[in-house]
Protein backbone atom coordinates (compact mmCIF):
# COMPACT_ATOMS: atom_id res chain seq x y z
CA UNK A 1 0.00 0.00 0.00
CA UNK A 2 1.04 3.57 -0.53
CA UNK A 3 0.65 6.35 1.97
CA UNK A 4 -2.03 8.52 0.39
CA UNK A 5 -1.57 12.27 0.71
CA UNK A 6 -3.17 13.51 -2.51
CA UNK A 7 -5.15 16.71 -2.08
CA UNK A 8 -3.70 17.32 1.37
CA UNK A 9 -1.42 20.10 2.53
CA UNK A 10 2.22 19.11 2.16
CA UNK A 11 4.64 21.46 3.83
CA UNK A 12 8.30 21.49 4.65
CA UNK A 13 10.95 23.68 6.21
CA UNK A 14 14.24 24.80 4.76
CA UNK A 15 16.43 22.12 3.28
CA UNK A 16 19.24 20.91 5.49
CA UNK A 17 22.22 18.57 5.25
CA UNK A 18 21.72 14.83 5.24
CA UNK A 19 22.70 13.28 8.58
CA UNK A 20 25.96 11.35 8.32
CA UNK A 21 27.39 8.59 10.50
CA UNK A 22 30.39 9.11 12.79
CA UNK A 23 33.74 9.25 10.97
CA UNK A 24 35.02 6.38 13.09
CA UNK A 25 33.30 3.44 14.71
CA UNK A 26 32.39 4.22 18.32
CA UNK A 27 33.76 2.09 21.11
CA UNK A 28 31.28 -0.41 22.45
CA UNK A 29 29.74 1.33 25.47
CA UNK A 30 28.65 -0.32 28.66
CA UNK A 31 24.99 -1.27 28.87
CA UNK A 32 23.08 1.95 29.52
CA UNK A 33 21.32 2.41 32.83
CA UNK A 34 17.56 2.15 32.26
CA UNK A 35 15.42 5.12 33.21
CA UNK A 36 11.97 4.89 34.79
CA UNK A 37 8.67 5.47 33.06
CA UNK A 38 6.92 8.77 33.75
CA UNK A 39 3.31 9.91 33.58
CA UNK A 40 1.69 10.47 30.19
CA UNK A 41 2.22 13.71 28.30
CA UNK A 42 5.04 15.71 26.71
CA UNK A 43 7.96 17.06 28.70
CA UNK A 44 10.83 19.41 27.89
CA UNK A 45 14.04 17.69 29.02
CA UNK A 46 16.68 20.32 28.23
CA UNK A 47 17.51 22.83 30.95
CA UNK A 48 18.82 26.28 30.00
CA UNK A 49 18.21 25.58 26.31
CA UNK A 50 18.54 29.28 25.47
CA UNK A 51 21.85 29.58 27.42
CA UNK A 52 20.42 32.53 29.36
CA UNK A 53 21.24 31.42 32.93
CA UNK A 54 23.94 33.32 34.79
CA UNK A 55 25.85 30.04 35.04
CA UNK A 56 26.21 27.64 32.13
CA UNK A 57 24.94 24.72 34.27
CA UNK A 58 23.83 22.09 33.35
CA UNK A 59 25.76 22.60 30.11
CA UNK A 60 29.40 21.52 30.34
CA UNK A 61 31.94 23.32 28.13
CA UNK A 62 35.02 21.41 26.94
CA UNK A 63 37.71 23.70 25.54
CA UNK A 64 41.40 24.30 26.27
CA UNK A 65 41.07 28.01 25.58
CA UNK A 66 40.27 30.73 28.09
CA UNK A 67 37.23 31.95 26.12
CA UNK A 68 33.92 30.38 27.26
CA UNK A 69 31.73 28.71 24.65
CA UNK A 70 28.53 30.23 26.04
CA UNK A 71 28.48 33.98 25.59
CA UNK A 72 26.73 37.08 24.27
CA UNK A 73 28.44 37.20 20.88
CA UNK A 74 25.61 36.23 18.50
CA UNK A 75 22.35 34.99 20.07
CA UNK A 76 19.30 34.18 17.98
CA UNK A 77 16.99 35.10 20.86
CA UNK A 78 17.70 36.48 24.30
CA UNK A 79 21.19 37.56 25.29
CA UNK A 80 23.35 34.45 24.83
CA UNK A 81 24.13 31.50 22.57
CA UNK A 82 26.80 28.80 22.29
CA UNK A 83 29.69 29.72 19.98
CA UNK A 84 31.76 26.83 18.64
CA UNK A 85 34.83 27.33 16.46
CA UNK A 86 36.13 30.80 15.68
CA UNK A 87 39.67 29.57 16.24
CA UNK A 88 42.28 27.21 14.84
CA UNK A 89 44.25 27.07 18.11
CA UNK A 90 42.62 23.82 19.17
CA UNK A 91 41.44 20.90 17.06
CA UNK A 92 38.31 19.94 18.98
CA UNK A 93 35.85 21.55 21.39
CA UNK A 94 32.31 20.80 22.44
CA UNK A 95 29.48 21.54 24.83
CA UNK A 96 27.16 18.92 26.28
CA UNK A 97 24.27 18.20 28.63
CA UNK A 98 23.40 14.83 30.17
CA UNK A 99 19.78 13.68 29.83
CA UNK A 100 17.64 10.81 31.09
CA UNK A 101 15.05 9.81 28.49
CA UNK A 102 11.83 8.23 29.85
CA UNK A 103 11.50 4.49 29.32
CA UNK A 104 7.94 4.88 28.02
CA UNK A 105 8.73 7.69 25.57
CA UNK A 106 7.02 7.12 22.23
CA UNK A 107 8.56 10.23 20.66
CA UNK A 108 11.78 12.06 21.55
CA UNK A 109 12.55 15.02 19.29
CA UNK A 110 15.52 17.39 19.36
CA UNK A 111 15.07 20.86 17.92
CA UNK A 112 17.73 23.56 17.84
CA UNK A 113 18.74 26.62 15.83
CA UNK A 114 22.16 26.98 14.23
CA UNK A 115 24.10 29.58 12.25
CA UNK A 116 27.18 28.65 10.20
CA UNK A 117 29.71 31.23 9.01
CA UNK A 118 32.89 30.44 7.07
CA UNK A 119 36.11 32.28 7.94
CA UNK A 120 39.27 30.92 6.31
CA UNK A 121 42.74 31.88 5.09
CA UNK A 122 43.77 30.33 1.77
CA UNK A 123 42.25 26.93 1.02
CA UNK A 124 42.25 24.99 4.28
CA UNK A 125 40.42 21.78 5.06
CA UNK A 126 36.83 22.04 6.21
CA UNK A 127 35.91 22.58 9.81
CA UNK A 128 33.06 20.30 10.85
CA UNK A 129 30.29 21.04 13.33
CA UNK A 130 28.06 18.26 14.64
CA UNK A 131 25.14 17.34 16.87
CA UNK A 132 26.10 14.11 18.63
CA UNK A 133 24.55 11.59 21.01
CA UNK A 134 26.96 9.76 23.34
CA UNK A 135 26.61 7.69 26.46
CA UNK A 136 27.41 9.42 29.74
CA UNK A 137 30.97 8.10 29.63
CA UNK A 138 31.52 10.01 26.38
CA UNK A 139 31.40 7.09 23.92
CA UNK A 140 29.74 8.30 20.72
CA UNK A 141 26.50 6.45 19.91
CA UNK A 142 25.52 8.39 16.78
CA UNK A 143 26.08 11.65 14.93
CA UNK A 144 22.62 13.15 14.38
CA UNK A 145 23.82 15.60 11.74
CA UNK A 146 27.01 17.34 10.66
CA UNK A 147 27.84 20.56 8.79
CA UNK A 148 30.96 21.43 6.75
CA UNK A 149 32.24 25.01 6.97
CA UNK A 150 32.44 25.27 3.17
CA UNK A 151 28.64 24.90 3.04
CA UNK A 152 28.03 27.94 5.25
CA UNK A 153 25.09 30.15 4.24
CA UNK A 154 25.07 32.60 7.18
CA UNK A 155 21.42 32.05 8.09
CA UNK A 156 19.75 30.93 11.28
CA UNK A 157 18.09 27.57 10.55
CA UNK A 158 16.24 25.11 12.74
CA UNK A 159 16.92 21.37 12.77
CA UNK A 160 14.36 18.82 13.96
CA UNK A 161 15.90 15.41 14.70
CA UNK A 162 14.41 12.17 16.01
CA UNK A 163 16.05 10.60 19.08
CA UNK A 164 13.33 8.08 19.91
CA UNK A 165 15.74 5.16 19.52
CA UNK A 166 17.36 6.24 22.80
CA UNK A 167 14.15 6.07 24.89
CA UNK A 168 14.88 4.59 28.30
CA UNK A 169 18.58 5.52 28.22
CA UNK A 170 20.79 8.05 29.93
CA UNK A 171 22.57 9.93 27.16
CA UNK A 172 24.85 12.88 26.53
CA UNK A 173 23.70 15.42 23.92
CA UNK A 174 26.67 17.34 22.53
CA UNK A 175 27.40 20.03 19.97
CA UNK A 176 30.96 19.73 18.72
CA UNK A 177 33.48 21.53 16.52
CA UNK A 178 36.38 19.83 14.70
CA UNK A 179 38.69 22.59 13.50
CA UNK A 180 41.45 22.73 10.88
CA UNK A 181 44.56 24.95 10.51
CA UNK A 182 43.76 28.35 8.96
CA UNK A 183 40.04 27.68 9.35
CA UNK A 184 38.34 29.89 11.95
CA UNK A 185 34.75 29.27 10.89
CA UNK A 186 31.97 29.87 13.39
CA UNK A 187 29.00 27.76 14.45
CA UNK A 188 26.40 29.29 16.76
CA UNK A 189 23.75 27.22 18.56
CA UNK A 190 20.66 28.58 20.33
CA UNK A 191 17.18 27.62 21.57
CA UNK A 192 17.83 23.91 22.14
CA UNK A 193 14.90 21.69 23.14
CA UNK A 194 14.34 17.96 23.59
CA UNK A 195 10.65 17.07 23.77
CA UNK A 196 9.75 13.61 25.09
CA UNK A 197 6.15 12.42 24.69
CA UNK A 198 5.20 9.47 26.84
CA UNK A 199 2.35 6.99 26.95
CA UNK A 200 2.19 6.67 30.72
CA UNK A 201 3.14 2.99 30.55
CA UNK A 202 6.54 1.34 30.22
CA UNK A 203 7.56 0.33 26.72
CA UNK A 204 6.08 -3.12 26.18
CA UNK A 205 6.98 -6.09 24.02
CA UNK A 206 4.80 -6.13 20.88
CA UNK A 207 1.69 -8.28 21.34
CA UNK A 208 1.20 -11.52 19.38
CA UNK A 209 0.06 -11.32 15.79
CA UNK A 210 -3.56 -11.99 16.69
CA UNK A 211 -3.75 -8.60 18.41
CA UNK A 212 -2.79 -6.64 15.29
CA UNK A 213 -0.48 -6.51 12.30
CA UNK A 214 3.09 -5.48 11.86
CA UNK A 215 3.57 -2.44 9.60
CA UNK A 216 6.77 -2.05 7.58
CA UNK A 217 7.71 -0.04 4.53
CA UNK A 218 10.15 2.09 2.62
CA UNK A 219 10.60 5.84 2.28
CA UNK A 220 12.31 7.07 -0.88
CA UNK A 221 13.09 10.23 -2.84
CA UNK A 222 10.26 10.81 -5.32
CA UNK A 223 12.64 12.15 -7.98
CA UNK A 224 15.50 9.65 -7.75
CA UNK A 225 13.93 6.63 -6.10
CA UNK A 226 16.87 6.51 -3.67
CA UNK A 227 16.21 5.49 -0.06
CA UNK A 228 15.99 8.20 2.59
CA UNK A 229 17.82 7.32 5.81
CA UNK A 230 16.68 8.75 9.13
CA UNK A 231 13.14 9.57 7.99
CA UNK A 232 10.50 9.23 10.71
CA UNK A 233 6.88 8.15 10.20
CA UNK A 234 4.44 8.96 12.99
CA UNK A 235 1.15 7.01 12.89
CA UNK A 236 -1.68 8.66 14.78
CA UNK A 237 -4.45 7.08 16.80
CA UNK A 238 -7.68 6.37 14.88
CA UNK A 239 -9.81 9.50 14.76
CA UNK A 240 -6.82 11.85 15.05
CA UNK A 241 -5.99 13.71 11.83
CA UNK A 242 -2.49 14.69 10.79
CA UNK A 243 -3.52 18.30 10.25
CA UNK A 244 -4.95 18.52 13.78
CA UNK A 245 -1.92 16.86 15.37
CA UNK A 246 0.46 19.22 13.56
CA UNK A 247 -1.52 22.36 14.34
CA UNK A 248 0.36 23.08 17.59
CA UNK A 249 3.77 22.09 16.23
CA UNK A 250 4.10 18.90 18.28
CA UNK A 251 2.62 15.42 18.54
CA UNK A 252 1.24 14.62 21.98
CA UNK A 253 1.16 11.21 23.63
CA UNK A 254 -2.63 11.27 23.37
CA UNK A 255 -2.33 11.58 19.57
CA UNK A 256 0.57 9.22 18.78
CA UNK A 257 -0.07 5.51 18.22
CA UNK A 258 3.29 4.33 16.90
CA UNK A 259 6.31 5.39 14.88
CA UNK A 260 9.29 4.10 12.94
CA UNK A 261 12.62 5.41 11.65
CA UNK A 262 14.24 4.37 8.36
CA UNK A 263 17.64 2.72 8.14
CA UNK A 264 20.21 3.42 5.42
CA UNK A 265 18.12 1.38 2.97
CA UNK A 266 15.03 3.51 3.61
CA UNK A 267 13.34 0.62 5.46
CA UNK A 268 11.26 1.12 8.59
CA UNK A 269 9.20 -1.00 10.95
CA UNK A 270 6.66 0.52 13.33
CA UNK A 271 7.38 -0.11 17.00
CA UNK A 272 3.83 -1.33 17.65
CA UNK A 273 1.42 -3.65 15.87
CA UNK A 274 -1.70 -1.89 14.60
CA UNK A 275 -5.31 -3.11 14.91
CA UNK A 276 -7.08 -4.26 11.75
CA UNK A 277 -10.17 -2.60 10.32
CA UNK A 278 -8.96 0.94 10.97
CA UNK A 279 -7.99 4.01 8.93
CA UNK A 280 -4.85 5.81 10.09
CA UNK A 281 -3.46 9.28 9.53
CA UNK A 282 0.30 9.76 9.42
CA UNK A 283 3.02 12.40 9.49
CA UNK A 284 6.36 11.76 7.77
CA UNK A 285 9.43 13.96 8.29
CA UNK A 286 12.99 13.79 6.96
CA UNK A 287 15.86 16.26 6.98
CA UNK A 288 15.90 18.22 3.71
CA UNK A 289 12.46 17.01 2.56
CA UNK A 290 8.94 18.39 2.63
CA UNK A 291 6.99 16.94 5.54
CA UNK A 292 3.93 14.86 4.66
CA UNK A 293 0.68 15.33 6.58
CA UNK A 294 -1.64 12.53 5.40
CA UNK A 295 -5.18 12.61 6.78
CA UNK A 296 -6.61 9.08 6.38
CA UNK A 297 -3.28 8.11 4.86
CA UNK A 298 -3.74 4.33 4.88
CA UNK A 299 -6.20 1.63 5.89
CA UNK A 300 -5.56 -1.78 7.40
CA UNK A 301 -8.40 -4.04 6.29
CA UNK A 302 -9.58 -7.07 8.29
CA UNK A 303 -8.16 -9.52 5.74
CA UNK A 304 -4.87 -7.73 4.96
CA UNK A 305 -1.70 -9.80 5.07
CA UNK A 306 0.71 -9.56 8.00
CA UNK A 307 2.92 -7.56 7.70
CA UNK A 308 1.30 -4.63 5.91
CA UNK A 309 3.85 -2.87 3.72
CA UNK A 310 3.73 0.86 2.97
CA UNK A 311 5.60 2.84 0.32
CA UNK A 312 6.22 6.54 0.90
CA UNK A 313 7.77 9.01 -1.54
CA UNK A 314 9.02 12.42 -0.40
CA UNK A 315 9.93 15.58 -2.28
CA UNK A 316 13.05 17.65 -1.64
CA UNK A 317 12.57 20.94 0.20
CA UNK A 318 14.04 23.93 -1.61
Amino acid sequence: ASLQAEGLATTGGAAGPTPIPPTSAPRAPAAPTPTPAVSAGCNQLIANGGFESARSHPWVEITALQVPIIGADFPRTGQKSAWLGGTDEEAFQYIYQDLSLPANAKAVVLTYWHYLEEEVSGKPADATFSAVVADQQGNVLTTLESFASSKADQQWKQSTLDMSQFAGKKIRLAFAASMAPKNKSNFFVDDVAVQACTSGNPVATPPPSGAGVKVTGTITDSATGKPIAGAVIYVLKPGVTASAAAADGQISASELLSQGTTDRNGYFELKDRLPRGKVYSAIVVAQGYRAIYADGGFEIKPNDADPVKLTVEMQKSF
